[in-house]
């Protein structure tokens, strides 16, 4: 009965709206039942003039006392049968939506594990191109060192100390120039 309370809870927080239609729909279903059973103003109802027949009946039968005691015995016993019958149809009731609650639960879990794989894989991605997009600059970069400090070295006729020097100055400028890339 608490699940039950508490999917109720659920569904009027959920659909605030449509409950308040609902609930507006149930209050002219009402006042409809009650204009048709017990009339409005000075205008009897069904239930009002039932009411009035069923008295002159219930006058009738007590003359038959034993009759009416019979009936009212089949009486109980169906209103058992019912209740028990709402019983089962009740717990049915919450069978079903308790399974459908599982249902749908773990379609909602799958939803999100494939959405969150998928985030991750395109995370991966994007870590991998970045990777490769970063080695090729370094690369790039390498061969312009290389090729200006070649360059260095046959532009001017250097003796071989010198031609180290130039090497080493045209390396450690393009090492300090790879660094503000990889950083960057």
């Amino acid at each position: 009965m608490v699940e039950l309370l508490e999917e109720v809870a659920h569904e009027i927080v959920s659909e605030p709206v449509t409950f308040v239609i609902e609930l507006v729909q149930f209050g002219i279903l009402l006042f409809i039942i009650k204009a048709v059973a017990f009339g409005v103003g000075k205008r009897k109802g069904m239930v009002t003039n039932m009411l009035a027949e069923r008295r002159e009946r219930v006058t009738a039968q007590l003359a038959e006392a034993d009759a009416g005691l019979a009936s009212r015995e089949a009486a109980a016993r169906r209103v058992a049968e019912i209740a028990s019958a709402a019983d089962t149809e009740a717990a049915a009731a919450l069978r079903d939506a308790r399974k459908q609650a599982r249902q749908q639960k773990a379609a909602i879990i799958a939803e999100a594990d494939a959405q969150a794989a998928q985030i991750v894989q395109d995370a991966r991605d994007a870590l991998s191109k970045e990777e490769t997009d970063m080695l090729q600059g370094i690369r790039d970069r390498l061969v312009d060192v290389v090729t200006a400090s070649t360059q260095q070295v046959l532009e001017h006729g250097l003796s071989p100390a010198e031609q180290r020097e130039v090497i080493q100055n045209a390396i450690v400028s393009g090492i300090d120039d790879l660094e503000g890339v990889t950083l960057a």
